[in-house]
């Protein structure tokens, strides 16, 4: 790469002759920059390759939702679905106590 203060150095350049500048060697500004690599957010590193849509779907297809657990209630009367550890909603039992008025 030759800046326009430096000498000419081909041999091929219409413009050459000893120890004159060069008019043809490019400027400082058509030499182009670096381009900085593109990153997905701040501080992470670059994406190096393009995760494919089948392998994004793979990944993805362990995020389901997973259905309630429910017990039967401990009350022989009410014995609706409850979630375990907690209060019947219906009758107001846990564990055999009343602690909640019934609904």
């Amino acid at each position: 790469m030759l800046r326009r203060t430096s000498r000419c150095l081909e041999k091929t350049c219409p413009t050459r002759t000893p120890g004159d500048v060069c008019a043809t060697a490019p400027s400082d500004s058509s030499v182009p920059r670096p381009v900085r690599a593109l990153t997905h957010g701040i501080g992470s590193s670059p994406m190096m390759h393009k995760k494919s849509r089948s392998r994004t779907r793979h990944r993805r297809a362990h995020w389901k939702a997973t259905r309630p657990l429910l017990v039967k209630c401990a009350n022989s009367a009410c014995g609706l679905p409850t979630p375990p550890h907690a209060a019947c909603q219906h009758c107001g039992t846990y564990r055999g106590r009343q602690v909640l008025p019934p609904a």
